[in-house]
């Protein structure tokens, strides 16, 4: 989960993001305050990605 916070005080949780270049910089779509500013991320809860199984050939040890 995606948490920003705003220089006005408010914060926004978000599951997922769209992210656009704005005026040279590299901005969430989402994260958009009603005050007009752009949020900045504070915290990344990223655990990479456990479902992932890698099924090359090399990697069978059935096959040697």
């Amino acid at each position: 989960m995606l948490k920003y916070i705003c220089q006005c005080g408010k914060s926004l949780e978000l599951q997922k993001a769209t992210l656009e270049v704005k005026d040279g910089k590299v901005r969430t779509r989402e994260a958009e305050c009603a005050c007009g500013k752009h949020m900045q991320e504070v915290e990344k809860d990223f655990d990479g990605f456990p479902q992932i199984k890698r099924n090359e050939d090399g990697l069978n040890k059935k096959d040697r």
